[in-house]
């Protein structure tokens, strides 16, 4: 299983804005849909106003894999690009499911 948790820095007064064009654009819904995804999780900071966490879950790294390198995860960038200019990101490999 690998777990991905990224705290999204957004330009300062910009996180509605980047919800909104993310929940506009369908995407968590098609990443929900992807092969092998436990879970798919957007949430807001109640520390920080311009912060954004992203949490998600997948069976394999093959699965984790293959989202990374989809269509829709190079969709979710074209947006993130444009109000995100830095992000803390770690990723959580747990052996299992066929994993090494």
């Amino acid at each position: 299983m690998v777990i991905y948790h990224g705290i999204f820095h957004v330009k300062p007064g910009m996180r509605d804005a980047y919800v909104k064009e993310i929940l506009a654009s369908g995407l968590i819904g098609e990443f929900e849909k992807q092969p092998g995804c436990r879970f798919y999780t957007v949430g807001v900071s109640l520390t920080n106003s311009d912060d954004l966490i992203v949490c998600d879950a997948w069976e394999t790294e093959e699965d984790f894999k293959g989202h990374v390198e989809s269509g829709a995860v190079a969709d979710w960038h074209e947006i993130y690009h444009r109000y995100v200019p830095s992000c803390d990101e770690k990723e959580y490999y747990f052996p299992g499911n066929g994993d090494k």
